[in-house]
């Protein structure tokens, strides 16, 4: 394992330092060399290997010694290297893994705070605030993700890039300001399907940017926070319902005091009372997560709102004519069962 110190091997309780190099940040396999893996350490990037059971220092790679944190390997064995402050290099080696040929920086990964590189299904993903990238090898540069993008920073706000690739379940994590949120292979086809789970990074404790997780058991997983450790079964997480209700209808002549109506046979209203105000809330959902409305008014405004977490609407000034108010909600990425519906008229 990595650590400020160097690499260790933890074997039956015991940390054993085989590599003194300061700041080991990630060990990787190097495909087609067994018994070689390579290391990104604060100054560069070295090898180790094995010899006669035993890992052991190997060599430095010479020619290039920024941070190398975030690195992942393609199909033709070049290092990719993710510095935010830097951005992505490009980096050529000699079939030794002991020299760089020659490096350049990838101008098509924006450079941002706490963005990272990691290979997942072969495939390597950069994760910035502008979203989440992966890299088309025929075309040397990185493209948009857009599933990966939407599913993790469409409604939320971006805390980290920082991405875990696990691989007992084939799983990839990613962490938001409200949840954590995971991908694996859909049953039926190769496409992703995300889950998330509310937990905002107020409650979670993870040091952001160093986020880091390991496989227990089962569906059982371990995450590092700034206090110890926080435990997660996948298997206790129910599937949510939601029930949204419309709570409040009011009406109004302009600037004038509203007046409630009962929904229950009241449903058509002068010209003058064409202001309705509505309230609407889902009554029992989990605490950790984040409840959106989306509303929509047939008659005159055919699309639905955007999601917002305002639980209530004003329309005003409406014309004569049969409206249709609809409302739904949605906690995480679970819709609510019901949309709940008013229809009025207002006369001419």
């Amino acid at each position: 394992c990595g650590h400020n110190l160097g690499t260790y091997i933890v074997e039956n309780g015991t940390a054993e330092l085989i590599v003194d190099v300061m700041g080991t940040w990630d060990i990787q396999k190097i495909p087609g060399m067994e018994d070689v893996l390579l290391q990104g350490h604060y100054n560069g990037l070295n090898t180790i290997e094995k010899i006669n059971g035993s890992w052991q220092y190997r060599s430095d790679v010479d020619g290039f010694d920024i941070s190398s944190r975030y690195f992942g390997l393609d199909s033709n064995n070049n290092v990719f290297v993710s510095h935010e402050w830097k951005g992505v290099f490009k980096l050529e080696l000699d079939q030794t893994f002991k020299n760089v040929t020659r490096y350049t920086t990838n101008e098509s990964s924006p450079k941002g705070l706490k963005s990272s590189l990691i290979t997942y299904n072969n495939t390597l993903l950069y994760t910035s605030e502008t979203g989440v990238s992966r890299y088309n090898e025929q075309k040397d540069i990185f493209i948009d993700e857009p599933m990966l993008s939407v599913n993790l920073f469409a409604h939320d706000k971006y805390v980290t890039g920082k991405l875990i690739a696990e691989s007992d379940s084939n799983r990839l994590w990613g962490f938001t300001d409200k949840h954590i949120v995971y991908f694996e292979p859909a049953k039926l086809n190769a496409d992703l399907r995300a889950v998330k789970i509310a937990l905002p990074s107020s409650l979670r404790g993870f040091v952001t940017g160093y986020e880091s997780m390991a496989h227990l058991y089962d569906q059982t997983y371990l995450f590092g926070t700034k206090q110890g450790y926080l435990m997660l079964d996948l298997n206790s997480i129910q599937p949510k319902k939601y029930e949204v209700t419309i709570n409040t209808a009011h009406k109004s002549i302009l600037d004038s005091d509203r007046i409630p109506i009962n929904m229950a046979n009241e449903n058509e209203f002068r010209f003058v009372e064409n202001n309705l105000y509505f309230s609407y809330s889902v009554p029992e959902f989990d605490k950790f997560d984040e409840i959106m409305y989306q509303y929509q008014l047939e008659g005159i405004y055919e699309e639905w709102s955007d999601w917002s977490t305002t639980p209530e609407v004003a329309f005003r000034n409406l014309p004569f004519g049969d409206y249709t108010f609809n409302v739904r909600a949605r906690g995480g990425n679970t819709t609510s069962d019901n949309t709940i519906s008013y229809s009025f008229t207002i006369f001419r």
